[in-house]
């Protein structure tokens, strides 16, 4: 991949990348700006509370939740991207890195006290949820928070893990977990 972009660079390939119109690489970079704009999460949520409710999807899991909730999920999202384009934008955005490093603990520790796990399920679920995607990481991955509180394993009738976040107890649910989601993944 190095030895690519360094091939980019050289003299010939600039010469000929320098006879295309400008306006090319414009449209280019528009339309793949506009289509991460669109497909963006915040973007989807900000959509779907502006959109009537009769014009939204029956079959759209956000309907199980509250406009409030939805609202109050996007603003916590929309703060920290302004507190992080803010910070980037000054002298010091040389501590960018630790406000990105930040947010996550604050996504484990604070934001699973302020919503529901049906909420955080709905509202910030996996990005990648095809099952041939899953399949291909070992598995659906536990969510932390539900790591940390510790959850009820239907297959195991019942029992509650520990979620201590250690030991050969949370392996083996994991193993379990991993199974049964290949076990669905091999059904379909």
């Amino acid at each position: 991949m190095a030895l690519l972009i360094i091939g980019t660079m050289t003299h010939p390939l600039l010469i000929v990348l320098a006879t295309t119109p400008r306006a090319l690489y414009a449209g280019v970079f528009f339309v793949v700006g506009a289509g991460s704009v669109l497909g963006n999460n915040l973007t989807g949520k900000a959509v779907y509370l502006l959109t009537e409710p009769r014009f939204v999807n029956p079959d759209d899991e956000r309907r199980t939740l509250s406009r409030g909730r939805i609202a109050a999920f996007l603003a916590v999202q929309a703060v920290t991207v302004a507190v992080t384009v803010a910070m980037s934008q000054t002298l010091g955005a040389i501590g960018f890195p630790v406000v990105i490093t930040a947010l996550v603990p604050f996504r484990w520790v604070v934001i699973p006290r302020m919503f529901s796990r049906k909420e955080l399920q709905v509202l910030d679920g996996l990005t990648a949820d095809n099952p041939v995607v899953l399949a291909s990481m070992g598995g659906k991955p536990v969510l932390p928070e539900l790591q940390m509180e510790g959850y009820v394993d239907e297959e195991n009738k019942g029992e509650r893990t520990s979620g201590s976040g250690t030991g050969s107890e949370e392996a083996s649910t994991i193993g379990r977990e991993r199974r049964r989601l290949q076990k669905g993944a091999n059904a379909k």
